[in-house]
């Protein structure tokens, strides 16, 4: 059974869906691209939602993350359009990529 709102909210308060998290399924969250390059362009919109996620599975083990297939391609692909279009300089692309 799908529990979007039975799980996110505890944890995050009122978390805003577009913020793009695939699924919650006994405490397993799969995130895309978009979710994860709000971590390193604080320029996005709900940038607080994605970090509390991040920081509730990284520090506080409250879930553990995972990534679809094509998320790395899907990263580095965000990452150089941010260097492009002049949103991040390329050498934090490396200490993010990294």
């Amino acid at each position: 059974m799908w529990a979007y709102n039975d799980l996110i909210c505890p944890y995050l308060g009122v978390f805003n869906p577009i913020a793009n998290i695939s699924f919650i399924i006994d405490r397993v969250v799969v995130v895309d691209a978009s979710v994860s390059l709000k971590w390193a362009l604080d320029d996005e919109e709900h940038v607080e939602q994605a970090v509390a996620l991040r920081d509730a599975a990284v520090f506080e083990h409250r879930f553990q993350m995972f990534a679809p297939s094509l998320w790395l391609d899907e990263i580095a692909n965000g990452l150089r359009v941010a260097v492009r279009r002049g949103r991040i300089y390329r050498d934090r692309s490396y200490a993010v990529e990294a």
